[in-house]
């Protein structure tokens, strides 16, 4: 599931344009079990009984706000608990949040997510940015060539995160063009599924690891380690960030996929996949001069993961 999140609010005593909202500290009471009055309740967990308390409050008021002591973020379990008693109930739920790495944790609490609450008004872009959609351009091209191409060490990119068919990632030999290479999500009489897994070639390929706002960022393959992120997306370009649980390199025998301006070298196996323009697997062993897979283009010229403009000849 992609990390969303709905409202940022900044607790601050004067106004600021990127937040939602701008709220002071007299906008808050502390909610106790009383009636609050033209405030918005708020409840630090502590202990159990304030969880119960907010879990009240949800039931009373529109908009209820938590967080840990002081404006520190509630303890996980604790939010995820009244996450699942007041969502299906309307009320919007904040929670304080002081560093990216909290908001990065209240968007993953139960997928469902919570709105947030910031003091430190430069969060409000960082946020913005990283959680804002992420899509890219994706385009049918024609296969030119497939050919047995040796053997050399390749990557298997396993992540965090379950794939589903027109799912996989996007990698290349070439800066200025990038396959979306398939997911492992097919059975067959000889292979188990592994919606975790994208066989994604030689150690060389690049692969898109984020979108920003001065263009993709990429590594080579053999760069990526665990508890990385990489992009994972559709055939119809929709991504998320996914983290990296492994990256599994083995010799095995290759093919080389090429198009009219654009190459990738992948392993020589009936699982290895690339992706047809309506989102099914194509295997790299069946795929053939004419057939059209997605590729992503690019202007191309990366130095060291960033995308650069300078003249630039890839052969």
């Amino acid at each position: 599931m992609p990390l969303t999140i709905r409202e940022i609010w900044c607790l601050s005593e004067t106004g600021n344009e990127e937040a939602d909202r701008t709220i002071s500290e007299k906008d808050l009471e502390k909610y106790t079990g009383a009636v609050v009055e033209g405030k918005i309740p708020w409840v630090e967990i502590r202990q159990m009984d304030d969880q119960r308390l907010a879990i009240d409050a949800a039931k009373k008021y529109d908009v209820v706000a938590v967080s840990g002591p002081g404006y520190s973020l509630p303890q996980r379990i604790a939010l995820e608990n009244i996450i699942a008693e007041t969502q299906k109930g309307g009320t919007k739920l904040f929670s304080f949040a002081n560093s990216f790495e909290d908001v990065y944790a209240i968007a993953h609490s139960l997928e469902a997510g919570v709105n947030v609450i910031v003091r430190d008004a430069k969060l409000i872009r960082v946020f913005r940015n990283y959680f804002s959609p992420i899509k890219l351009e994706l385009g049918p091209v024609e296969i030119k060539s497939n050919e047995e191409a040796g053997s050399g060490w390749r990557c298997c990119i396993d992540t965090g995160d379950l794939m589903s068919e027109g799912e996989g990632m996007l990698v290349g030999s070439f800066s200025s063009g990038y396959f979306l290479v398939h997911s492992e999500t097919a059975v067959s009489e000889f292979t188990e599924p592994r919606e975790f897994r994208v066989n994604a070639g030689v150690v060389s390929n690049y692969i898109i690891t984020d979108k920003k706002e001065d263009g993709l960022k990429t590594k080579y393959l053999k760069e990526i380690r665990s508890g990385q992120s990489v992009l994972v997306l559709n055939h119809k370009g929709d991504a998320r960030r996914a983290t990296v649980g492994r990256n599994k390199i083995e010799y095995r025998p290759l093919r080389r996929i090429s198009t009219e301006n654009y190459s990738i070298l992948l392993q020589d196996a009936e699982t290895v996949c690339l992706t047809s323009a309506e989102g099914k697997p194509v295997s790299v062993c069946s795929l053939k001069k004419g057939d059209y897979v997605l590729v992503c283009e690019n202007a191309g010229g990366m130095h060291f993961g960033t995308q650069i403009s300078e003249g630039i000849i890839e052969q």
